[in-house]
């Protein structure tokens, strides 16, 4: 048996199967609709529910004097095969828009929790202190592991093909800076440094380099961190959160939108 989607304009809006699909033809003569089989040119498809009958996109074309007078005829819909667990999802949820709703259904009242005894409370108390002793410890140590990695720095290949490496302390930051707003004003070139060597001059387009990572550095340390924090403060269970380190993997309903932009582009 095979399973098929009805749609219009990309929407499901019925599903069938191939022992109970009906195919129609239409009979001139008799000005009516007859069943007939796939292979017979159909010009429709009876719905599953026998209420309408749809055209199908790219069939002769509906007679004119049973568009307004047959449901569903003015509509054009594309028969695609399916596998029987699509068949089986489609028809549930379809079939759930068809429900009346009870609008005053039966909720059963919830069973009232046992009392909790003081020393009860006393431990769930005890915990939860425990529990946010590691998160707020935790966190306080990844921020210091974000702001070390951000003034480890950055490794950047200039125009003449090596690779270089500036550090990004707050002071460096702060000079990358003074070097931007003297490219802004017009320099050429500007005097800076990378870790261990001389002060050199480097043209506008390698200095732009340098500082446009070092920005897009920074930017992606704080990023990462905001979301790690956002992770960490979710967990409930304080061995998970002790194993947490900077750099894991961040389950995408704790990621920002922003971390999903800069990671979706890399």
């Amino acid at each position: 048996m095979n399973f098929y989607k009805i749609t219009e304009n990309q929407n499901i809006i019925d599903v069938n199967t191939s022992e109970d699909i009906t195919y129609v033809c239409y009979n001139e003569r008799l000005k009516t609709f007859v069943a007939c089989s796939r292979d017979y040119n159909p010009i429709g498809i009876v719905s599953s529910d026998g209420d309408s009958i749809y055209h199908i996109s790219g069939a002769d074309s509906m007679p004119n004097d049973v568009v307004l007078k047959v449901k569903g005829t003015d509509i054009d819909v594309y028969i695609t095969e399916i596998s029987e667990e699509d068949y089986e999802v489609f028809k549930k949820v379809l079939d759930e828009q068809k429900e009346v709703i009870d609008p005053d259904p039966y909720i059963p009242e919830p069973e009232p929790e046992p009392e909790k005894s003081d020393e009860e409370k006393a431990a769930e108390d005890e915990y939860r202190r425990s529990l946010q002793f590691v998160k707020d410890t935790k966190i306080a140590y990844m921020s210091r592991v974000c702001q070390s990695v951000i003034e480890n720095g950055i490794t950047v290949i200039l125009t003449d093909g090596e690779a270089y490496h500036f550090a990004l302390t707050k002071e460096d930051q702060i000079n990358l800076m003074e070097c931007k707003e003297e490219l802004a004003l017009g320099a050429e070139c500007v005097s800076y440094h990378a870790d261990g060597g001389l002060c050199t001059y480097y043209s506008a387009e390698d200095m732009m380099r340098i500082i446009s990572a070092g920005i897009y550095h920074k930017k992606y340390q704080i990023t990462y961190f905001n979301s790690l924090k956002n992770y960490i403060n979710s967990m409930d269970n304080m061995v998970d959160i002790s194993e947490a380190f900077y750099g894991m993997a961040i389950p995408e309903e704790y990621q920002s939108e922003p971390l999903k932009d800069i990671w979706s582009q890399s």
